[in-house]
């Protein structure tokens, strides 16, 4: 009984590792869309900019 109580304990352990393990990996992975995604955005803004300036100036010499 007490080997069967002691199984029963390891496998609880174990699952409660496997779901942490999951619940941290999603956690980490949400994390690094919202960075990614972030930083995509800085860029594009970034780029954006830059053309918004070119096109501007293109405009400025075209009238």
């Amino acid at each position: 009984m007490a080997n069967k109580d002691k199984l029963s304990v390891m496998v609880l352990i174990g699952v409660l590792l496997l779901l942490g393990f999951v619940l941290e990996a999603s956690i980490v992975y949400y994390l690094s869309i919202l960075f990614l995604g972030s930083m995509i955005f800085a860029v594009s803004k970034m780029f954006l900019k830059r053309k918004r300036r070119k096109i501007l100036i293109g405009a400025k010499r075209v009238f």
